[in-house]
Parts: C-alpha cells; sequence; structure tokens
C-alpha cells in the first residue's frame, strides 16, 4: 500500500517532520512545535481525521487541553450555576443575579481555581453563599451554607418574598417566572402549603 506523505502537514502549533515508526501497519510521525520545540507522535489516522486533526496538540508545553474529571458532579454543578446565573442572560435567575451586577471573579472562570479555593463541599446541599450579597463571587466574599442560611442572607428587598426553588434561593416573583404562573397565583399557592408544580421541565417544589 501507498504511504501518503503527511510531512510538511501543519495544525495548530504541530507540524509533521518526519516519519517515526511503523507499528502494526500503522505509520506514526513525527510533529514538531513551533511554541516550545517539543516532538509530539501521532498515527496517520488520527492527523487524517479531520475532526480530530483540529484539536492536535502539543504534549510537552502546556498546550493540551487540560480535563479535571469533576464533570457532572456536585461540585462542579454549583460552579456551572454560579456561572450562568452571573453570565448568562437566559438563566431563570439572571434578574437576581447578572441582571442586578453580580459578577465572578476572574480567577473563579476557571474551575480548578475554584476548586482550590472552596474545595469539595462539606456536607450535602451545601450551597455557594456569598457573605455581601451587593458583590460578587470571590474567595473573600464566599462560604460554604445550607439552602436556609443562604436564604435568610439574601439581601433586603422591600416587598419581595424570597423562596426556595427546588432548594436553591430565588426570589418569589422570580420563582413565579421560572414556573410559568401569575405571582399572584404562586404566592396563593405556598401561603395555603402548596408546594409542587409540575412543568415542562417535571416536578418542581417551593417553600418558605
Amino acid at each position: 500500500m501507498k504511504t501518503i506523505n503527511l510531512i510538511g502537514l501543519k495544525n495548530g502549533s504541530l507540524e509533521v517532520v518526519s516519519i517515526h515508526s511503523r507499528m502494526n501497519g500503522q505509520i506514526h510521525w513525527s510533529c514538531k512545535c513551533s511554541k516550545c520545540d517539543g516532538e509530539t507522535v501521532y498515527s496517520s489516522g488520527t492527523i487524517r481525521n479531520t475532526k480530530r486533526a483540529t484539536a492536535l496538540e502539543c504534549q510537552h508545553c502546556g498546550h493540551r487541553k487540560q480535563t479535571h474529571g469533576y464533570t457532572g458532579t456536585a461540585i462542579h454543578n454549583v460552579w456551572r450555576n454560579m456561572l450562568g446565573r452571573c453570565t448568562n442572560q437566559s438563566h431563570p435567575q439572571w434578574l437576581d443575579y447578572g441582571g442586578r451586577g453580580i459578577a465572578v471573579c476572574d480567577r473563579w472562570m476557571t474551575f480548578l481555581n475554584f476548586l482550590e479555593d472552596m474545595g469539595i463541599a462539606p456536607f450535602d446541599g451545601a450551597s455557594i453563599d456569598r457573605v455581601n450579597n451587593d458583590e460578587g463571587y470571590s474567595k473573600s466574599n464566599c462560604k460554604w451554607s445550607t439552602s436556609l442560611e443562604q436564604i435568610h442572607n439574601q439581601r433586603p428587598k422591600k416587598n419581595t418574598v424570597w423562596v426556595l426553588l427546588d432548594g436553591e434561593p430565588c426570589s418569589q416573583p422570580n420563582a413565579a417566572r421560572i414556573l410559568g404562573v401569575p405571582y399572584g397565583t404562586l404566592q396563593s399557592k405556598v401561603k395555603r402549603g402548596v408546594t409542587s408544580f409540575f412543568t415542562e421541565e417535571g416536578r418542581r417544589t417551593v417553600c418558605l
């Protein structure tokens, strides 16, 4: 079978410079990094696969995409939700956070920095709580709290009642908007002790 010459092919910081080895009918190529002059070896299949080729990275100078293994865990979800309500205008709680100027510090835009500063949540159901509710999320202004502790720490606001929506603090008007029910209906049902609401996303719970 004729060997397809890949020498000179460039992708990102890597350029194929020579054949490294032949193993089990597969050719492996040496790829040189323009950033650190280090050499990384990839097979022909990996290099020629356009979907993976766009992700070719040097294995020596720190440009390889790092994975942390926490995706889907409780601590990673806390971080994602924190970013979402502060940076995503489509997030259900945007109005109570990013919409009023609450931001996440630059350091915590990276999950591993957040994990280093706060550690794993010390108990089940712990939520990230800001000491000063008029300031953003940072190591100096955050602590772990129970949901009830956090709701008692919410900023005072005239004629606004804070509730727990699925265990997370949320202003009652915003909870009504998220649930898709009139504000007055939510107020009436919560006063009567009705805490379950069924939406397209499934069963949601609200309590004072």
